[in-house]
């Protein structure tokens, strides 16, 4: 993955977080552009992917532990809240 698919990648994103100077902000949603963004996403998603052959594919794969309320409560934030939270 070179270094000029994530500076493309990081240009084409700061359209839509703040824009640059000289540029007509409709660039950010210039049909053309999001193909192209799309396409070097699925090209940096990929390459990230051959990288870690045996990391989790899927978003729900790496979130899932983090759903599940522990048996003991003692560090858990929602417990916290519960017994010692305040409006």
């Amino acid at each position: 993955m070179g270094e000029g698919l994530q500076l493309a990648l990081h240009l084409m994103y700061e359209l839509h977080h703040r824009g640059f100077a000289d540029v007509d902000d409709a660039r950010e949603w210039d049909p053309d552009l999001l193909r192209l963004r799309q396409s070097l996403e699925g090209r940096f998603l990929y390459a990230l992917s051959g990288e870690l052959p045996d990391g989790p594919k899927l978003v729900e794969a790496v979130f899932a532990p983090l759903l599940v309320e522990p048996v003991d409560l003692s560090g858990s934030l929602s417990h916290y809240l519960e017994t010692e939270g305040e409006l």
